[in-house]
């Protein structure tokens, strides 16, 4: 990488850093150009060379927070230890970012990405229901809809907290949600 191309990065992750503490604070409706640029110490211009507007570089953010499909889980999970293996892949994804998410998913966040990340989720919850039993019918869309929410939701409030369980031990509590699907059973 030369020496203009590190510099060009490094302004890019300045304006959205600067963008970030903004946003966090206010939200994306009260977050101005002329404020991020004031903090990234740049000018307008240099902004419009890396970004459209505020809710371009908002979905810039997102879309790089939102797993690839080489990130998730296998879909085809038929023991108990899969499963947990995957809601910890899911979990350190979570952890590894939980500043962007806890924001992007809480009160001044953006509703688009929860959404978006229950659409990336969604196959592989649907399949991995499918592989336990479930039949592709109409009910399994509401159940993974039903799981994803909870989910997030449980992610969202555990990772709010001020001293937040680790890994282990919101996987155990994950564990001790399963009996709610009692007609998922694991293949032995």
């Amino acid at each position: 990488m030369t020496k203009h191309e590190l510099k060009k990065l490094e302004t890019k992750q300045k304006i959205i850093e600067a963008f970030w503490t903004i946003y966090t604070k206010n939200g994306i409706e009260k977050t101005t150009i002329k404020e991020i640029t004031a903090l990234a110490k740049c000018n307008r211009s240099t902004f419009y060379a890396h970004f459209e507007d505020v809710y371009s570089l908002l979905e810039e953010i997102e879309d790089s927070l939102i797993p690839t499909i080489h990130e998730l889980p296998p879909t085809k999970i038929k023991t108990e230890d899969e499963l947990l293996l995957a809601s910890e892949t899911i979990l350190d994804m979570y952890k590894k970012n939980a500043k962007y998410f806890t924001v992007l998913l809480g009160e001044k966040g953006d509703p688009r990405f929860q959404r978006k990340m229950k659409d990336t989720l969604k196959p592989l919850v649907k399949q991995m229901l499918i592989s336990r039993g479930q039949k592709n019918d109409a009910a399994l869309d509401y159940t993974v809809e039903y799981y994803l929410s909870g989910a997030l939701g449980l992610m969202m409030y555990i990772f709010s907290q001020e001293n937040a369980p680790d890994t282990e031990k919101v996987l155990s509590i994950i564990q001790n949600l399963q009996p709610i699907h009692p007609n998922l059973p694991f293949e032995n």
